[in-house]
């Protein structure tokens, strides 16, 4: 009967138990001054970026923003460093404690990582870095002709994000 008991109780509770933040990734984002005119095309993403809407599938993945912070970088960060996230494991160690520190009135649990842009070699090149300093960072490019295709950008971030974890709130 107690064992019955416990089942029932536990597979109550299971729909309202969640590990780490269930509302999705909390992402900051920044470009490269060398970007600055793709900006729009990043926060255009972001503007009609909604979960399960048709056109932002990630293949067999599904794609969890929360929140994007795409206003000037907080105090502390800046794109130098997730520059030097992509080249250097000491700088990614580095940038992942600052954005797992990060809080202030609308950030409460850091964030789960960044997602940085530059230009190169006529393409946007979009990093998805994860707050967690194990984790792979992800690249994805577009060609810069390409940037007003709405789909072409859309699977272009996804694939710099799908793979990035939602951390555990400390």
């Amino acid at each position: 009967m107690k064992k019955i008991l416990l089942y029932l109780i536990l597979s109550m509770a299971s729909p309202f138990s969640h590990s780490g933040s269930p509302d999705g990734l909390h992402l900051l984002v920044m470009g490269e001054e060398n970007a600055n005119s793709y900006a729009t095309v990043i926060k255009s993403y972001f503007d009609r970026y909604a979960p399960g809407r048709k056109g932002f599938g990630c293949d067999d993945a599904q794609l969890n923003i929360a929140a994007a912070y795409q206003k000037k970088p907080p105090m502390g960060f800046d794109p130098a460093q997730a520059a030097q996230a992509t080249k250097k494991i000491s700088a990614h160690k580095k940038l992942s404690r600052l954005l797992q520190s990060y809080r202030d009135n609308q950030n409460k649990n850091g964030f789960d990582g960044v997602v940085y842009y530059e230009v190169k070699e006529d393409r946007l090149k979009i990093h998805g870095i994860s707050a967690a300093d194990f984790s792979d960072i992800y690249l994805s490019e577009i060609p810069l002709n390409k940037t007003s295709d709405e789909l072409t950008v859309n699977s272009a971030m996804c694939k710099a994000m799908v793979h990035l974890p939602i951390l555990t709130p400390p």
